[in-house]
């Protein structure tokens, strides 16, 4: 049985080569942030993202990458290698994940 997760993207920031920060809604409805953090001393971003789960009683819309930035979702839930990620064409709208991790 595959455990692929399919994910909505809600809102991104910090495009390089993919999205590096990025707020999503999973198929069961549960959002999440995927971030993708740059290493200034390797000079590149990170070749995985830490996942964090939003709050549940947050709004459905956009506003919630604000929030993280300002440290309202700080728990990390899981790590996904960016390799485990296959976007949709455009690598804006959606995306799946192979081998999704279960979240802590």
């Amino acid at each position: 049985m595959s455990n692929d997760r399919f994910f909505e993207i809600i809102e991104y920031r910090d495009f390089h080569d993919v999205p590096r920060l990025i707020a999503v809604r999973s198929e069961d409805g549960c959002l999440w942030i995927f971030d993708s953090k740059f290493d200034d001393d390797l000079d590149e971003y990170e070749p995985f993202y830490r996942v964090y789960s939003v709050d549940l009683d947050a709004a459905p819309g956009s506003g919630h990458i604000e929030e993280y930035l300002k440290g309202r979702y700080s728990v990390q839930r899981a790590e996904v290698r960016i390799s485990q990620v296959d976007f949709d064409t455009t690598r804006r709208k959606s995306f799946a994940v192979k081998d999704w991790p279960a979240p802590e």
